[in-house]
């Protein structure tokens, strides 16, 4: 099939003239002329089926305008040229050029030279597809591992069993099995991230109450903690700067190490600055908060938020414990204290009940849970003795870290059955 309708262009628009009458002659409909300078904005507005580019000696300026053409708004280009380099050759196929006639055009041959270019550009975007649909499969096929792995982890599912999940979430949803499984890798993907920057709000509250505790005297209890917390920090936030998920949020995480810096910097000057400690553990707080947020309001339908939810429980069991251990300390004053901390105590409860009542509660989960509430009442009672027992609370403390650490790798872990 040949093209009926062409733009003809090059940097001499006389000699265009001739070549213009040329086509008419054989009948080749000729919609216009340009020099190149206008290429992609004519080829738009006038949508011919070919360009035919005429010039004694192609310039690397006409390349350029040709290749921004095929580059832009593809279609067929044929090539008339006195210039038989083979390295201009090459370089016009680069840019895109289907057909190149050197020792100019015969009039007998045009029409067999437009058919021949089109041919060649029909030819050429075959292929291309055919290789981005090869690769795009291979892609898919790659998620489906992927996803049928986050499975396997997730749910001792044989790998036969976790496709046949997949394959009935996709007929379910009406979406086709990669689909579903990018929407799975997606979701278990940033429910990590989630724990993760979750797990920096948790540090950055309990790097405050086992200062607290190592001051307190309970150096058997906090001995070796505060390291282990600077430890878990850097490798938290090391791994956030890698994660492809967190990578739009990249400041977010650079915001949330400086903080820690601050935390770290003041640690280092004594133990008896108590609120600047503390002020700049609430700021690295409020950075860890911005970055988790932005995680879970990123995936849609919130579906991602009991992960954040059961993340966060960490955090404010520590901070509870904090509050109550600088009120002990002499920080502040008790009753205050006290006054101070019962919202941290009523969002702990509150975001307790709440994970009670969400679709994810298997056997595991509400014996983790039913473990969380007995730890909280001794943490509680460790807290409101006449002095705390401080080897009591730490001990109830780091045993709570434990049991949402593992509630919310359950969460991650369950996520499929959100989207499922």
């Amino acid at each position: 099939m040949m093209a009926s309708k062409v733009i003809v262009a090059g940097p001499d628009l006389r000699a265009l003239e001739a070549l213009t009458r040329d086509m008419r002659d054989v009948g080749i409909h000729v919609l216009g002329a340009d020099d190149g300078s206008n290429l992609v904005r004519e080829c738009i507005r006038l949508a011919p089926e070919v360009l035919v580019w005429w010039e004694d000696w192609l310039t690397v300026r006409s390349l350029d305008h040709l290749r921004l053409l095929a580059q832009t708004h593809p279609l067929p280009i044929l090539v008339y040229t006195l210039e038989d380099d083979v390295r201009r050759l090459e370089a016009a196929v680069e840019a895109g050029v289907q057909g190149y006639v050197v020792n100019g055009y015969a009039s007998a041959r045009l029409r067999s030279d437009l058919a021949a270019a089109c041919a060649r550009f029909r030819r050429e975007h075959a292929l291309l597809r055919a290789l981005e649909e090869l690769s795009h499969k291979h892609e898919e096929r790659k998620l489906i591992d992927r996803a049928k792995g986050v499975l396997m982890r997730a749910t001792q599912m044989s790998e036969e069993e976790a496709f046949r999940w997949l394959r009935t979430a996709s007929m379910r949803q009406h979406r086709r099995v990669g689909q579903v499984s990018r929407v799975l890798v997606e979701a278990a993907a940033r429910a990590h991230a989630i724990n993760r920057a979750g797990l920096l709000r948790m540090l950055s509250q309990r790097y405050v109450l086992v200062s607290a505790a190592g001051c307190a005297g309970t150096s058997a209890v906090a001995q070796g903690a505060l390291q282990t917390v600077t430890d878990t920090v850097a490798q938290v936030l090391s791994e956030l700067q890698r994660s492809e998920v967190v990578h739009p949020y990249r400041d977010l995480v650079g915001a949330a190490a400086e903080q820690w810096a601050r935390v770290v910097a003041v640690q280092a000057q004594g133990a008896d600055l108590w609120p600047q400690l503390d002020e700049a553990a609430e700021r690295l707080l409020e950075a860890a908060e911005r970055l988790t947020g932005c995680l879970e309001a990123a995936w849609p339908e919130g579906r991602l938020n009991v992960v954040n939810l059961c993340a966060r429980q960490r955090m404010l069991a520590q901070r509870y414990g904090k509050q109550m251990a600088l009120a002990a300390l002499g920080q502040a004053d008790a009753v205050a204290a006290a006054a101070a901390a019962a919202p941290t105590r009523a969002q702990f409860e509150a975001a307790l009940d709440a994970l009670r009542q969400t679709p994810l509660t298997s056997e595991r989960v509400r014996e983790l849970l039913a473990q969380a509430a007995r730890t909280w009442r001794v943490l509680l009672a460790a807290c409101h003795g006449s002095p705390p027992a401080w080897d009591g609370l730490m001990g109830a403390a780091d045993e709570l870290v434990s049991v949402f650490d593992a509630l919310t790798q359950q969460y991650e872990q369950e996520v499929h059955r959100l989207i499922g």
